[in-house]
């Protein structure tokens, strides 16, 4: 297009979008401006300045000031000394506490506009509102001190202590609160509390006085003058749960406030923060790797630090702009991920958990998700095979269990970078070779190697052959986690031909048979880990409707599954959530188009049968049989994991008769749903709606003999 097209594009689209600010519909007004905004040409400064400005006062209206303060800047940019720009600039500053700032830019305004009555009356609201703070600064000057006496008083009584923090916490809310609690060295003095304090909830105080000052980029650069990004990062590591969650919210909240991102809110970084910021982003993102392998750093720490890489990276799930996940996998990030791979509880190059891997999995997945090219996807397949080339180099019985390690790390992954290295002909002779070690680690490492293998029929042929065998084997080995390890394998070999009745095998690899021997495990074993590894095996013969009914026949293995649900936690996530999603048919299945299966008979395709016990009235059965032993209980248990997949409730709430035991049903619903899934939204407000609705007819107010009903919860969706 030439030039005076453009031009009149653009001016088309400011008119469209004008007409939808004058009638109030702000977000088809900013859809409008944007479409003009990249029509425009660079060189059009004061078309520019005039969509920016625009854009300012949308952004008002829409109360998401930070982006009205970056764009009246931009226009301002354009268009020096604009006056316009400058009051939606102090307009902006002034909702986000900026009131000095706002002050000047609204002095700025007058000076160029002295009788526009909006920018006077706004410069007399500012230095009434700085008059003011100044009196109210120098009270609460004094009230500070005698909070910090308190506070950091040894003496003290606890719960004072505690409540002086939370008081000093309100205070840092706001930039001339944070700035004096840092002049008069309270900030510092914090941080060498969190290093020296033993009491729990005297640490989570100190932490939310931290995290409240890493809100808005004024208040973090104050703790950055005190500390670092390391000392921020290094929080992470420590023993106590909550504390390590805190730090978490803590370096979540930098990152948030760093990138002008929010993941709870739906909210994807602004580039133009995040270039402004980019050094200091980049220093977090360097103390997080190097968490990753710094053998000081707690297990619990080492978790937690992944779970963030897994959120911030990949732009693909509200992390960072495109580009950022592929520069951590070129600067050794990858590597040092995958270090941790090689790592397992029994043999640590870094101390790690049994939940590690699962992390591990997810952030590894998530990342090579984030590569959106067939080049970025090379690159990232690249790293990892010359650091495995690299391990190979040396090898020794330590080094094969540190591959066979990182290998099942990524079969529990990225399962297509995976099978790149696992078809290989090396990789199955060094399974092999340890299977038949008698060394029992060797045999536990290389059993759960095959048992994550050989559940890809379709891509690892060779395993389902050969690992068949092994798992035969290493399954009347002496030791109890090679032996049901070895089960595992053998439960997803059986089951490799989903719920199809006509692929069943039968004999030693019988569904029922193998279904028995788990629930052996888990009704005679007391070991937390055996009986995770016993869950896994059950849920994958779950997909047989025999089994399904088999299992719900058995109330002393459901309320065992309930039971133990709730004492492993995300230890027995997968298994447990699988059972029950495959008892209940809330996976998702597509029914073959009819003409599809007319065509795979004339071709002699096989074609799956279904079995009658999966039909609705044998699912809604146990459904009801289910919810009725506390299967609910054991969702909710289940349901705070990062695991997408697993974050689907059981829909058991879908069926009537059945409310009256899930009781907060709906609230877990909610907290579930997550912005990067709006399939999951869906079906747990739907979940959630449905229990809402079959609720009202229970909840009559006390004594009231009117048809009048009050739902159970109240719903105001978009």
């Amino acid at each position: 297009l030439g030039i005076g097209k453009m031009i009149e594009e653009v001016n088309s689209l400011k008119a469209e979008g004008n007409l939808h600010y004058e009638s109030g519909n702000w977000e088809k007004a900013k859809e409008y401006y944007n479409k003009a905004l990249k029509a425009c040409p660079s060189e059009d400064k004061v078309t520019l300045a005039a969509l920016l400005k625009n854009m300012a006062a949308v952004s008002l209206k829409l109360e998401d000031y930070v982006s009205a303060e970056n764009q009246a800047s931009q226009a301002l940019e354009c268009a020096p000394n604009d006056p316009k720009a400058l009051y939606r600039r102090s307009t902006a500053r002034s909702c986000l506490n900026k009131y000095s700032e706002a002050l000047a830019d609204a002095k700025r305004a007058l000076h160029y506009e002295p009788n526009n009555k909006a920018i006077v009356k706004q410069f007399q609201d500012l230095n009434i509102i700085i008059q003011k703070n100044a009196e109210k600064l120098s009270s609460t000057e004094a009230k500070l001190q005698d909070m910090l006496k308190i506070c950091f008083s040894v003496e003290a009584n606890v719960e004072n202590r505690i409540q002086a923090l939370h008081n000093i916490m309100v205070l840092v809310g706001f930039n001339d609160g944070a700035r004096l609690f840092t002049e008069c060295g309270g900030l510092a003095r914090l941080m060498k509390l969190i290093d020296d304090e033993s009491n729990t909830d005297l640490l989570l105080a100190a932490f939310r006085v931290l995290t409240e000052l890493a809100t808005s980029e004024e208040r973090l650069g104050f703790l950055l003058k005190v500390a670092d990004s390391k000392t921020i990062v290094y929080l992470l590591n420590c023993s106590d749960d909550r504390c390590c969650q805190a730090a978490v919210v803590l370096v979540q909240r930098c990152f948030n406030t760093l990138a002008a991102m929010d993941f709870q809110k739906q909210k994807l970084p602004d580039e133009i923060v995040v270039e402004r910021n980019k050094v200091k982003i980049v220093g977090f993102l360097f103390e997080l790797k190097r968490i990753l392998v710094d053998p000081t750093v707690s297990a619990m720490g080492r978790d937690c630090a992944i779970q963030l890489l897994s959120k911030i990276l990949p732009h693909r799930v509200g992390g960072l702009p495109k580009g950022w996940s592929l520069e951590f996998v070129q600067n050794d990030g990858l590597d040092r991920l995958m270090t941790v791979g090689c790592s397992i509880p029994e043999r640590a190059l870094v101390p790690v958990t049994y939940e590690t891997r699962d992390y591990l999995a997810l952030c590894l997945t998530n990342i090579y998700d984030d590569m959106l090219s067939d080049k970025n996807r090379s690159i990232y397949t690249d790293r990892m095979e010359k650091f495995i080339q690299t391990k190979r180099e040396k090898i020794t019985d330590g080094v094969k269990i540190e591959i066979c390690s990182l290998f099942t790390t990524l079969l529990g992954g990225p399962v297509d970078v995976a099978f790149q290295f696992v078809a290989k002909p090396e990789f199955t002779q060094l399974l092999l070779e340890m299977a038949a070690s008698d060394d029992q680690l060797n045999q536990s490492v290389a059993v759960e190697a095959i048992m994550h293998t050989v559940s890809k029929r379709d891509r690892c042929s060779v395993f389902l052959a050969q690992g068949k065998s092994v798992l035969k084997k290493l399954f009347n080995s002496s030791n109890d986690v090679v032996r049901v390890k070895a089960l595992v394998g053998l439960c997803k070999i059986s089951s490799s031909g989903g719920n199809d009745i006509s692929m069943r095998p039968t004999g030693e690899l019988s569904m029922l048979r193998l279904a028995n021997i788990c629930k052996k495990y888990l009704l005679e074993n007391k070991s937390i880990d055996i009986c995770r590894w016993a869950a896994e095996g059950l849920a994958y013969l779950t997909l047989d409707a025999d089994v399904k009914e088999w299992l719900v026949s058995d109330v002393n293995l459901i309320r065992r599954l309930v039971a133990f649900a709730k004492q492993a936690g995300q230890l027995c996530v997968f298994g447990v959530s699988t059972i029950l999603v495959n008892l209940t048919n809330t996976y998702d299945k597509k029914e073959p188009e009819p003409e599809l299966i007319e065509l795979a008979k004339f071709a002699k395709h096989h074609i799956p049968v279904a079995n009658p016990k999966d039909s609705d009235e044998y699912v809604k059965n146990r459904i009801e049989l289910l919810v009725n032993e506390g299967a609910v209980s054991a969702c909710v248990a289940l349901s705070n994991t990062e695991s997408e997949r697993c974050r689907e409730f059981l829909a058991s709430d879908s069926q009537s008769g059945v409310h009256g035991g899930i009781a907060g049903g709906p609230r877990r619903h909610f907290q579930m749903s997550t912005p990067s899934q709006p399939s999951h939204i869906t079906r747990h407000v739907d979940a959630s709606f449905t229990h809402s609705v079959h609720s009202i007819q229970y909840n009559n107010y006390s004594g009231s003999k009117s048809p009048y009903r009050t739902p159970s919860c109240s719903l105001h969706i978009k």
